[in-house]
């Protein structure tokens, strides 16, 4: 996530409550990016309620932002499916090993739900 575009909350019937912008912040992180109340609680949930973040994502807007041991993940991945595009009957499923040693590092293990154990 890099950034929140818009947060809402919505009542059981629909309504819609718009979150003020300085009352959150976003925390950075490359796995687990966090909304933070910027000094006080966030707003509780109504009950049978739910909330609605918009929200960027990605690496960047242009190639080049892509950091190199993906970009070649994506390659590799590319190319493998075109060349084998017309006989995909007789492939292994799963990744091929090569770009799951170039994505392992950006692997998220989630472990009790992405919560503090």
């Amino acid at each position: 996530m890099t950034a929140i575009t818009s947060a809402t909350v919505y009542d059981a019937v629909g309504t819609a409550s718009l979150m003020a912008p300085t009352s959150y912040v976003l925390v950075p992180d490359t796995h687990r990016p966090r909304m933070v109340a910027r000094g006080t609680l966030l707003p509780t949930v109504p009950e049978d309620g739910r909330v609605e973040i918009v929200f960027g994502a990605g690496f960047g807007a242009v190639w080049a932002n892509v950091p190199p041991d993906l970009g070649q993940a994506v390659l590799l991945l590319a190319a493998g499916y075109y060349e084998n595009r017309h006989d995909m009957v007789g492939q292994p499923a799963g990744l091929p090993p090569s770009v799951q040693v170039l994505i392992e590092r950006w692997r998220t293990v989630r472990v009790l739900g992405g919560g503090a154990a």
